[in-house]
Parts: C-alpha cells; sequence; structure tokens
C-alpha cells in the first residue's frame, strides 16, 4: 500500500459545506483541490501514465 502525503481533514463536516455542496472555507477548498491534484498526480506516477 502507498498513501499520498498530503491529507485533509474536514472539522465538523455537517456544518462545512453551503446548500450547493461546495465547501465554505474558501482555504481549506483550496486545499481540498491540491489534494485532489495529488491523488491524480501520484496515481499516474504510480500506473506510469504521462
Amino acid at each position: 500500500a502507498w498513501m499520498i502525503p498530503e491529507q485533509v481533514a474536514i472539522g465538523q463536516a455537517w456544518q462545512a459545506f453551503g446548500t450547493d455542496g461546495k465547501l465554505k472555507d474558501q482555504k481549506l477548498s483550496q486545499r481540498f483541490d491540491q489534494f485532489a491534484q495529488s491523488l491524480v498526480d501520484n496515481t499516474r506516477k504510480l500506473r506510469n501514465v504521462t
């Protein structure tokens, strides 16, 4: 098993999202986007896909 180094914790998740389903906190949203991009990048590296 291999884990990506980035992690995102969402405290009180039931309050963290607006009615549109997006994170209310812009900084947290940016961190989550970075996490998701890291997941994609590292998956490509592991699969040797560019």
